[in-house]
């Protein structure tokens, strides 16, 4: 990891990070400024791709009688911009790229989706939902990109086994090792005391690893659910794990959002449910055109 690069007047940054307000630090790279700027938005001809590309894999996937969701994990300068420091400004209200394909897709298309960050917005001001020393959603704000999963899934199947607030065991400990606090070469005493919920309790589903121990491998099982899920995710999905293995079946979780390069492990594990999770300033995965989908079509 870097150096920091300037460390003047209480400012503390370098090209993959910055410091804002009370510690809480931010995500430099992938465009994550200007995204939260709302300097990088999707024209209408690269939405109009998006919309079509799902509405492919949405086609595919019902002519093998499997549901197609996608869930947009909000970034983390979404739900705490107001944490920003004061040398970086925010002009005008509008929202970025998450909110502007999820409202897209509702207008527009019938793909499920799912962009929890009103719920995010709303529970915040009760309970702490990223770390402050990470990119990242905690287990309580990966919990509430579950709910709003489960709900959409539920309009389709009848899940027996979703889980409530009260279901988990939550304790609370300093998390010091946070990415952003690596890349800005932060002791692990800058964060000892900020207190994080952490899941504790593995209830019914087991790991099984396939191909290797890592991004493409994870794979849960759990006999007592039916229903079967294949999972294209990116790191926020690690925190989701856990309910989501608790909820459904066997769930395979591949650490890519390449559909077209999966199609044939999907027709071969034959899940119920297809589910692609990344986080919002990924989303221009999703807007390059696949013509290998509409053949397949």
């Amino acid at each position: 990891y870097l150096k920091c690069d300037r460390i003047v007047s209480g400012r503390i940054s370098n090209s993959r990070a910055f410091e804002g307000k009370n510690k809480w630090l931010f995500y430099k790279d992938e465009n994550s400024v200007q995204n939260f700027l709302d300097n990088n938005l999707f024209s209408i001809e690269e939405l109009e791709v998006i919309k079509d590309n799902l509405e492919n894999r949405q086609i595919f996937l019902n002519k093998l009688g499997i549901k197609y969701y996608l869930l947009i994990c909000p970034d983390k300068n979404r739900a705490y911009g107001d944490f920003y420091p004061n040398y970086i400004q925010k002009i005008g209200t509008g929202g970025g790229r998450g909110e502007q394909v999820f409202n897209y897709l509702k207008d527009h298309s019938q793909v499920n989706v799912v962009y929890p960050l009103q719920q995010i917005l709303t529970e915040r001001k009760h309970n702490i939902l990223y770390f402050k020393n990470d990119t990242h959603w905690n287990t309580l704000g990966a919990f509430l990109g579950y709910e709003q999963l489960i709900s959409l899934c539920s309009k389709d199947f009848k899940l027996t086994n979703k889980l409530n607030v009260s279901d988990m065991e939550l304790s609370y400990k300093d998390i010091t090792d946070g990415d952003l606090q690596s890349m800005l070469q932060l002791t692990y005493e800058y964060y000892t005391g900020e207190k994080n919920p952490v899941f504790n309790k593995r209830l019914g589903y087991k790991f099984i690893y396939k191909e290797n121990k890592g991004r493409a491998g994870v794979y849960t099982i759990n006999k007592d659910n039916a229903i079967n899920v294949f999972m294209f995710r990116d790191s926020y999905a690690t925190s989701m794990i856990p309910y989501l293995s608790e909820t459904f079946g066997n769930v395979r979780y591949i650490w890519t959002q390449n559909f077209v390069g999966n199609i044939e492990s999907i027709r071969a594990e034959k899940p119920q449910i297809v589910i692609s999770e990344l986080v919002e300033r990924s989303l221009h995965v999703l807007a390059c055109p696949d013509p290998i989908i509409k053949e397949d079509i």
